[in-house]
């Protein structure tokens, strides 16, 4: 029977220094292998920017390296949970096949025990998860794109043909945006007030300090607007009046399908300033339950190896699969639900809970 404390801790790390090989071994293989097909797939896209390259200072194989570079952690943060899994599974298989695990067990240290040190690494990096999701991956995102906007031969600085409304419900044709100075380039504004106002100019710059407080000041700006009596009345406008946009929201606007890269305070920020996009809703819970399927599929995967006494590492690549498959096709549906208005909270946090008790009802019966 083992009882010292010292023996425990031996086995702690023997059980660790397995599991973290293959945890190891199963992240380069998948990390690589998906930038490698994501190059293969935009390779003529590197190719063709070849030529606009050649007019500036930066160089095709540096920029391409820079970019799978800044793509690292987003790849790492859509792959982790997987990776856990499989890398828990293989590491299992390995003690089951060297007939390491039942000495194990025989000897008095349940199963329960043996498994801490994987359960600690999954709760380590589920809030890894969280603050790289928070703090590291929006920076990267729009660097990233700033790359993409190179390679495609545009000007990094500008957001194009931009399409927004405000809290208020005004509308903004906006036809290109510079992030870096807040500037607006073809403003074509429409009130939704009384009276309707219409408002054009060639350029609009936000300053948080001027003689009409901050906010977006105008150069050749004209406003029409709409008389009781049907007439239009023109007039030379130098600040924009009525809006609560701000340059974060265009930004924000901008990102299209990349809405996912956004950090949890970011997706917030912009749910409350347009709380009829269900489709926010759902991505700001999701911020927190896609890091928790770290802790989550491996309820779901261990007790299959363990119980059925896996040895096969095909075999455990088909559970795996399986699991993750299951999971993610639930997570999807259910997201999906919650985009068109079918209670967006409860969808986002239905798979979690469903796939949860029944792990917990399988890790129960593990034979300890």
């Amino acid at each position: 029977m083992i009882d010292s404390p010292r023996m425990v801790r031996l086995l702690d790390r023997y059980v660790a220094r397995t599991f973290l090989g293959s945890y190891l071994v199963c992240l380069v293989f998948f990390l690589g292998l998906f930038l490698l097909v994501d190059f293969f797939a935009r390779l003529d896209d590197f190719l063709e920017a070849r030529e606009y390259l050649g007019n500036t200072h930066y160089g095709l194989l540096g920029l391409i390296f820079r970019y799978y570079v800044l793509s690292v952690p987003t790849v790492f943060s859509q792959i982790a949970p997987f990776v856990t899994l499989m890398g828990a599974m293989f590491a299992l298989t390995r003690l089951s096949r060297n007939n390491e695990l039942v000495p194990m067990i025989v000897s008095g240290v349940s199963t329960y025990r043996i498994l801490v040190p994987v359960f600690l690494f999954a709760l380590l990096l589920s809030g890894s998860l969280i603050a790289l999701r928070q703090f590291v991956i929006p920076d990267l995102a729009r660097e990233k794109e700033a790359i993409e906007d190179i390679i495609n031969g545009k000007d990094p600085r500008f957001i194009r043909e931009v399409e927004h409304a405000d809290a208020e419900g005004n509308r903004y044709g906006i036809k290109k945006y510079d992030a870096s100075a807040g500037k607006m380039h073809g403003l074509d504004f429409t009130s939704v007030g009384t009276p309707i106002r219409t408002v054009t100019a060639t350029m609009a710059r936000w300053r948080n300090e001027g003689e009409s407080g901050p906010g977006w000041y105008l150069t050749n700006g004209e406003e029409l607007i709409a008389q009781a009596d049907g007439t239009m009345r023109e007039r030379v406008v130098h600040f924009l009046f009525g809006t609560t946009l701000r340059p974060e929201d265009l930004e924000l606007d901008a990102l299209g399908d990349n809405l996912a890269l956004l950090s949890f305070s970011d997706i917030n920020r912009l749910y409350h300033r347009h709380p009829d996009r269900k489709e926010l809703k759902v991505l700001l819970h999701s911020q927190i339950t896609f890091p928790l399927s770290n802790l989550l599929l491996l309820l779901l995967g261990i007790p299959l190896v363990v119980n059925r006494r896996i040895k096969s590492p095909f075999l455990s690549i088909a559970v795996c699969l399986l699991i993750c498959g299951a999971f993610f096709a639930a997570d999807f549906l259910a997201q999906d639900l919650g985009r068109r208005g079918f209670y967006p909270v409860t969808m986002a946090w239905l798979p979690v809970v469903l796939f949860s008790s029944v792990g917990i009802c399988l890790f129960d019966s593990i034979r300890t």
